[in-house]
Protein backbone atom coordinates (compact mmCIF):
# COMPACT_ATOMS: atom_id res chain seq x y z
CA UNK A 1 0.00 0.00 0.00
CA UNK A 2 1.44 3.28 -1.19
CA UNK A 3 0.97 6.31 1.60
CA UNK A 4 -1.32 8.04 -0.65
CA UNK A 5 -3.21 5.07 -0.35
CA UNK A 6 -3.02 4.86 3.47
CA UNK A 7 -3.89 8.20 3.73
CA UNK A 8 -7.03 7.32 2.21
CA UNK A 9 -7.73 4.22 4.65
CA UNK A 10 -7.30 6.41 7.49
CA UNK A 11 -8.90 10.05 6.21
CA UNK A 12 -11.96 9.19 8.80
CA UNK A 13 -9.82 8.21 11.64
CA UNK A 14 -7.90 11.50 11.25
CA UNK A 15 -10.63 13.39 10.49
CA UNK A 16 -12.07 12.49 14.05
CA UNK A 17 -8.81 13.58 15.66
CA UNK A 18 -7.47 16.37 14.28
CA UNK A 19 -9.46 20.23 16.26
CA UNK A 20 -12.54 21.20 13.78
CA UNK A 21 -11.06 24.48 12.97
CA UNK A 22 -7.96 25.59 10.33
CA UNK A 23 -5.11 26.04 11.93
CA UNK A 24 -4.33 29.00 10.35
CA UNK A 25 -7.04 31.69 9.85
CA UNK A 26 -9.38 29.76 12.58
CA UNK A 27 -12.27 29.40 10.11
CA UNK A 28 -14.73 25.88 10.74
CA UNK A 29 -16.44 25.76 7.53
CA UNK A 30 -14.72 24.30 4.19
CA UNK A 31 -11.90 22.49 6.15
CA UNK A 32 -9.24 20.22 4.60
CA UNK A 33 -6.73 17.99 6.15
CA UNK A 34 -3.10 18.71 4.58
CA UNK A 35 0.25 17.33 4.74
CA UNK A 36 2.60 19.77 6.06
CA UNK A 37 5.70 17.63 4.38
CA UNK A 38 4.14 16.87 1.36
CA UNK A 39 4.21 13.04 0.85
CA UNK A 40 6.18 12.74 -1.95
CA UNK A 41 9.07 12.14 -1.63
CA UNK A 42 9.61 12.79 2.11
CA UNK A 43 6.52 13.15 4.19
CA UNK A 44 3.88 10.03 6.32
CA UNK A 45 0.80 10.29 7.64
CA UNK A 46 1.56 9.98 11.10
CA UNK A 47 -0.79 12.80 12.82
CA UNK A 48 2.24 15.26 13.22
CA UNK A 49 2.25 15.65 10.08
CA UNK A 50 -1.20 16.79 9.58
CA UNK A 51 -3.31 20.16 9.82
CA UNK A 52 -6.66 20.67 9.61
CA UNK A 53 -6.82 24.22 6.83
CA UNK A 54 -9.76 26.00 5.02
CA UNK A 55 -10.37 25.66 1.70
CA UNK A 56 -9.07 29.49 1.34
CA UNK A 57 -5.59 28.59 3.54
CA UNK A 58 -5.59 25.26 2.20
CA UNK A 59 -5.44 26.60 -1.59
CA UNK A 60 -2.46 28.72 -0.41
CA UNK A 61 -0.50 26.42 1.67
CA UNK A 62 1.82 25.07 -0.82
CA UNK A 63 5.17 27.38 -0.90
CA UNK A 64 3.49 30.27 1.59
CA UNK A 65 5.60 28.93 5.16
CA UNK A 66 3.33 31.56 6.76
CA UNK A 67 0.39 29.34 6.81
CA UNK A 68 2.42 26.70 9.26
CA UNK A 69 2.86 28.76 12.23
CA UNK A 70 -0.22 27.21 14.24
CA UNK A 71 0.42 23.57 13.50
CA UNK A 72 2.29 22.44 16.37
CA UNK A 73 -0.62 23.80 18.14
CA UNK A 74 -3.30 21.61 16.28
CA UNK A 75 -1.43 18.37 16.08
CA UNK A 76 0.10 18.88 19.81
CA UNK A 77 -3.93 19.80 20.57
CA UNK A 78 -4.57 16.29 18.42
CA UNK A 79 -2.20 14.14 20.22
CA UNK A 80 -3.33 15.17 23.88
CA UNK A 81 -6.89 14.73 22.43
CA UNK A 82 -5.88 10.85 21.67
CA UNK A 83 -3.93 10.45 24.59
CA UNK A 84 -5.92 11.05 26.90
CA UNK A 85 -8.69 9.13 25.26
CA UNK A 86 -6.49 5.99 25.57
CA UNK A 87 -6.76 6.17 21.32
CA UNK A 88 -3.36 5.47 19.78
CA UNK A 89 -1.64 8.51 19.17
CA UNK A 90 1.56 8.49 17.69
CA UNK A 91 3.25 6.95 14.73
CA UNK A 92 2.97 3.94 12.57
CA UNK A 93 0.92 1.77 13.50
CA UNK A 94 3.30 -1.46 15.23
CA UNK A 95 3.11 -4.75 12.93
CA UNK A 96 0.40 -6.82 14.50
CA UNK A 97 -2.08 -4.22 15.05
CA UNK A 98 -4.93 -2.12 13.47
CA UNK A 99 -6.56 0.95 14.02
CA UNK A 100 -10.21 -0.02 15.15
CA UNK A 101 -12.95 2.17 13.92
CA UNK A 102 -13.48 4.09 17.04
CA UNK A 103 -9.50 4.86 16.88
CA UNK A 104 -8.08 2.41 19.16
CA UNK A 105 -5.14 0.09 18.79
CA UNK A 106 -6.34 -3.86 18.34
CA UNK A 107 -4.80 -6.99 17.27
CA UNK A 108 -4.55 -7.52 13.60
CA UNK A 109 -4.20 -11.04 11.97
CA UNK A 110 -0.48 -10.26 11.95
CA UNK A 111 -0.55 -10.87 16.02
CA UNK A 112 -0.37 -14.03 15.88
CA UNK A 113 3.12 -14.25 14.50
CA UNK A 114 4.31 -11.15 16.78
CA UNK A 115 3.17 -12.81 20.02
CA UNK A 116 5.11 -16.29 18.35
CA UNK A 117 8.30 -14.34 17.62
CA UNK A 118 8.67 -12.48 20.95
CA UNK A 119 7.59 -15.79 23.54
CA UNK A 120 10.23 -17.97 20.98
CA UNK A 121 12.85 -15.35 21.92
CA UNK A 122 12.18 -13.66 25.40
CA UNK A 123 10.66 -16.58 27.41
CA UNK A 124 11.47 -20.12 25.41
CA UNK A 125 15.38 -18.35 24.62
CA UNK A 126 15.20 -19.37 20.83
CA UNK A 127 18.01 -17.81 18.68
CA UNK A 128 16.94 -15.22 16.05
CA UNK A 129 18.54 -17.23 13.49
CA UNK A 130 16.07 -19.97 14.59
CA UNK A 131 13.05 -17.73 14.66
CA UNK A 132 14.10 -16.28 11.34
CA UNK A 133 14.37 -20.15 10.21
CA UNK A 134 11.32 -21.08 11.44
CA UNK A 135 9.06 -18.21 10.07
CA UNK A 136 10.26 -19.21 6.70
CA UNK A 137 10.37 -22.54 6.89
CA UNK A 138 6.10 -21.71 7.03
CA UNK A 139 5.66 -19.24 4.93
CA UNK A 140 5.26 -16.20 7.38
CA UNK A 141 4.62 -12.82 5.65
CA UNK A 142 6.86 -9.92 6.96
CA UNK A 143 5.41 -6.90 7.85
CA UNK A 144 6.46 -5.49 4.31
CA UNK A 145 4.12 -8.67 2.72
CA UNK A 146 7.00 -10.75 1.47
CA UNK A 147 8.17 -14.37 3.00
CA UNK A 148 11.93 -13.67 3.78
CA UNK A 149 12.59 -12.47 7.18
CA UNK A 150 15.60 -9.96 7.98
CA UNK A 151 17.45 -9.79 11.56
CA UNK A 152 16.06 -5.97 11.53
CA UNK A 153 12.49 -6.99 11.48
CA UNK A 154 13.16 -9.46 14.20
CA UNK A 155 15.03 -7.02 15.98
CA UNK A 156 12.43 -3.85 15.49
CA UNK A 157 9.67 -6.62 17.34
CA UNK A 158 12.03 -7.53 19.71
CA UNK A 159 12.28 -3.68 21.18
CA UNK A 160 9.49 -2.18 20.67
CA UNK A 161 7.54 -2.10 24.24
CA UNK A 162 3.76 -1.15 22.10
CA UNK A 163 3.58 -4.93 22.57
CA UNK A 164 3.24 -5.14 25.92
CA UNK A 165 1.07 -2.23 26.33
CA UNK A 166 3.95 0.96 26.84
CA UNK A 167 3.70 3.63 24.23
CA UNK A 168 5.72 6.77 24.48
CA UNK A 169 7.03 9.07 20.94
CA UNK A 170 10.28 9.61 22.79
CA UNK A 171 12.50 7.89 25.00
CA UNK A 172 12.08 10.78 27.55
CA UNK A 173 8.68 10.86 26.91
CA UNK A 174 5.99 9.62 29.85
CA UNK A 175 5.16 6.06 29.59
CA UNK A 176 1.39 5.68 28.03
CA UNK A 177 -1.09 2.77 28.33
CA UNK A 178 -3.41 2.91 25.73
CA UNK A 179 -4.44 -0.96 25.04
CA UNK A 180 -3.58 -4.30 26.07
CA UNK A 181 -0.47 -6.52 25.04
CA UNK A 182 -0.35 -8.38 22.40
CA UNK A 183 1.02 -11.82 24.20
CA UNK A 184 -1.65 -14.13 24.68
CA UNK A 185 -0.09 -15.34 27.53
CA UNK A 186 -0.24 -12.48 30.76
CA UNK A 187 1.98 -14.47 32.79
CA UNK A 188 5.20 -13.79 30.03
CA UNK A 189 3.85 -10.10 29.86
CA UNK A 190 6.80 -9.17 32.73
CA UNK A 191 9.26 -11.44 31.47
CA UNK A 192 9.22 -10.07 28.11
CA UNK A 193 8.74 -6.62 29.40
CA UNK A 194 12.45 -7.43 31.34
CA UNK A 195 13.43 -8.98 28.60
CA UNK A 196 12.80 -5.65 26.26
CA UNK A 197 14.61 -3.17 28.50
CA UNK A 198 17.51 -4.83 29.03
CA UNK A 199 17.91 -5.44 25.22
CA UNK A 200 18.60 -2.15 25.20
CA UNK A 201 21.99 -2.19 26.64
CA UNK A 202 22.95 -5.52 25.50
CA UNK A 203 22.41 -8.29 22.91
CA UNK A 204 22.32 -12.05 23.51
CA UNK A 205 25.33 -13.98 22.25
CA UNK A 206 24.10 -16.96 20.09
CA UNK A 207 22.33 -13.99 17.92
Amino acid sequence: MDKRQEFNQMHSFFDKQLPRECANCGSKTDLHIHHIVPLEPFGTNRITNLVRLCEKCHSFAHGNEKLFVNHARSTAHARDKLRKSGKWFTGRVPFGYKISDEGYLVPSESAETVCRILTDYYVKKVSVKSIIDSLEAGGTPTPSGNTSWQYSSISVILENTAYIGEVRRTRSDEITFTHDSILVNPEYVDVVRAGMYARRYTRRSDE
